[in-house]
């Protein structure tokens, strides 16, 4: 997966309710510790699909705050 690839950024990432509900309580938690608890708990409670799901947006999540501090230091 590559942040510069101009297939990736034609894609749409559809997410399930459940997937949207973890992403969404991981991103407003103030505490990363208590985020990462919190994350691995709802993801042992997903499908294994919705579980590699939520990796894959995980992970683009991840490239975008790479990317992001990649910018900063141009």
């Amino acid at each position: 997966m590559s942040l510069r690839d101009r297939l990736r950024t034609q894609e749409t990432f559809e997410v399930d309710d459940a997937v949207r509900r973890v992403l969404k309580e991981w991103g407003q938690e103030k505490d990363s510790d208590v985020g990462r608890l919190n994350l691995a708990r709802a993801a042992k409670r997903l499908s294994p699909e919705q579980r590699n799901v939520l990796i894959a947006r995980l992970a683009e999540i991840s490239l975008g705050v790479l990317a992001a501090l990649e910018k900063q230091g141009d």
